[in-house]
């Protein structure tokens, strides 16, 4: 399954042929079918192995958080930012999950229930005052998703356009949490 992923990363799912996954990996095509059954399954299996730990980290973070003000929102943030600095493979495979135009490269329906309720969960804390009620719940999280991939996924150009401005260390975790602070500072309710 590795070098589907990497094939996957490298080229996406439509210029990726289970020819080239045979050679790559050096495994018939007949036995990848034979675990897999198509080329579409194993795609869904380099993306099982991609997002579903994170899911369910994400989904352990959000269940056992009491309130939003918990720190739930950072926490989620600081795990999906490992998760894709960790991976570059899986920063590259969501660029092209972007970019294709196969409905066979979009993320399974496997991951709405999470994706529901975290929405219900910022749902509730905007009803409660502790986060702002004039942004939908689903642009809260497909910010903070855009926020962490666009640096991930941009970040050769970044740093060749921003590089001689940025400051020493570790840039990765300084924009982490330049990111937080804006990010937190701006869903978070403004004192009445």
């Amino acid at each position: 399954m590795a070098a589907a992923e990497e094939l996957f990363a490298s080229g996406g799912y439509a210029d990726t042929s289970m020819s080239d996954i045979s050679r790559e990996s050096g495994v018939t095509k007949s036995l990848i079918h034979h675990h897999f059954e198509s080329k579409k399954g194993l795609w869904e299996a380099v993306k099982h192995s991609l997002f579903d730990d994170f899911v369910a980290d994400i989904q352990k973070l959000v269940a056992t958080a009491e309130t939003v003000e918990s720190g739930i929102l950072e926490n989620v943030v600081k795990a999906y930012f490992e998760a894709m600095r960790r991976n570059p493979r899986t920063v590259r495979i969501l660029s092209w999950m972007n970019m294709e135009t196969d409905d066979d490269a979009a993320p399974g329906p496997e991951y709405e229930p999470v994706v529901e309720y975290v929405i219900q969960r910022l749902r509730e804390a905007q009803e409660s005052g502790a986060l702002r009620n004039d942004v939908e719940p689903v642009f809260i999280v497909v910010a903070f998703f855009s926020l962490v991939e666009g640096w991930f996924g941009g970040q050769r150009i970044l740093r060749r356009v921003f590089g001689r401005y940025m400051p020493d260390g570790d840039v990765d975790i300084q924009y982490r949490d330049a990111l937080l602070k804006v990010f937190l500072q701006g869903v978070t309710a403004r004192p009445r």
